[in-house]
């Protein structure tokens, strides 16, 4: 069945996800980079104020993390988008899941239309469903009406009139023959 749609929507959301995490990637490249340490200090201390929570190495490792899970997401969803022309349930089953796994990351945009692609795969039959749905209630009807035609056969032949069995079934019912 053409799926289009949901490849394309697939597609725009691993495009979107894997810009995210290059992004990431070149921000922690940035980030350990000597030369820039002290902008990056000074730039965490204007965001945080006067109360640093947050020191430059748990920004760094959350960062790494936040990654590692987005990459992940972004696997998933490059296997579903992969095997949506031959497995459309279990690819539906993939961009949820790398939804899901995206929502932490907060990729949102790629886990929406991840979601969308999703819906719309479980949402849509297939053609070999419906032509198999269509063959079998005709299978259905067709032995319906063969046994409605026996069953008519059957009727007929017993209607038909034999007078030798009528006169034994007079002979059988008369109470004055002993």
């Amino acid at each position: 069945m053409n799926r289009k749609v949901e490849k394309r929507l697939a597609w725009i959301a691993n495009i979107l996800s894997l810009l995210f995490l290059i992004f990431g990637i070149l921000s922690i490249f940035v980030i350990n980079n000597t030369s820039n340490q002290q902008q990056y200090n000074e730039l965490m201390k204007q965001f945080s104020g006067n109360n640093q929570d947050m020191s430059s190495e748990m920004f760094l490792v959350s960062l790494i993390a936040s990654l590692v899970i987005l990459g992940f997401s972004t696997l998933l969803g490059f296997v579903g988008t992969m095997v949506i022309e031959g497995r459309k349930n279990l690819a539906a089953s993939l961009l949820i899941a790398a939804a899901i796994v995206g929502l932490f990351t907060t990729n949102l945009i790629a886990m929406v239309l991840w979601m969308i692609a999703a819906i719309r795969l479980f949402a849509k039959k297939d053609k070999t469903d419906v032509n198999e749905n269509a063959t079998a209630q005709l299978r259905q009807n067709h032995s319906k009406s063969q046994s409605d035609w026996n069953h008519q056969q059957n009727q007929q032949q017993k209607d038909a009139w034999d007078p030798e069995q009528e006169i034994n079934k007079q002979k059988k019912d008369d109470p004055y023959i002993y």
